[in-house]
């Protein structure tokens, strides 16, 4: 996905302690046109407080999914994504699972994509 004559795009989120059912973690506007890659490579996630139980963060596009985020009891997140383009205008957010799991807290996400 990476080319060295692309300028990359990194939208960074640090959510401190927990979150409730559905909670909406990010919601921006951009300003540009970004291309997100397969597998959303090379973004990063980490948890300061790992989850009782697996949890899956949802990836949107104007409300619509295009990803998850999802973390181990060990506290590893792993992305999953077919990949897309948000153009200027578009909505990009980051939403907590439907049941929240009390014990998962700190999450910090890297999301990387190319300005198209």
């Amino acid at each position: 996905l990476f080319r060295s004559t692309q300028t990359v795009y990194d939208i960074g989120l640090f959510f401190p302690g927990t979150y409730t059912n559905a909670q909406v973690l990010l919601q921006l506007k951009l300003e540009r046109k970004v291309i997100f890659g397969n597998t959303l490579a090379p973004s990063t996630a980490i948890c300061l407080v790992n989850p009782t139980g697996a949890v899956s963060l949802n990836l949107l596009k104007n409300g619509t999914s295009f990803g998850t985020l999802a973390f181990t009891t060990g506290g590893v997140g792993t992305y999953s994504s077919s990949g897309t383009t948000f153009n200027a205008g578009d909505i990009i957010e980051v939403t907590a699972p439907a049941t929240a799991d009390t014990t998962f807290a700190g999450v910090g996400i890297i999301l990387s994509g190319l300005i198209g």
